[in-house]
């Protein structure tokens, strides 16, 4: 299953710690590309369990289908060995 990390504690303090030291400065340096979207995804609430609710939904069907198989397989091989 696919799996997504959100920053680490100590990666958010220091963009925490950035954004704060820079929030009144004119020269300051604003954060890169991937601390933007570090910073951006630790915004949205209950975050992690929405990204695994969604990677839960998007496999499911996939997790179904190949128990599916198995137990058609198992079947079968329990139908041929009653008759041998």
């Amino acid at each position: 299953m696919l799996s997504f990390q959100r920053a680490q504690q100590d990666e958010m303090e220091k963009i925490d710690k950035h954004i704060k030291s820079s929030k009144d400065k004119d020269n300051a340096k604003p954060l890169d590309k991937p601390e933007q979207f570090l910073f951006q995804l630790h915004q949205i609430p209950n975050f992690s369990g929405r990204v695994f609710c969604i990677l839960f939904q998007s496999t499911f069907s996939e997790w179904i289908s190949s128990i599916l198989r198995k137990l058609d397989i198992l079947q079968r091989v329990c139908t041929v060995s009653l008759w041998v």
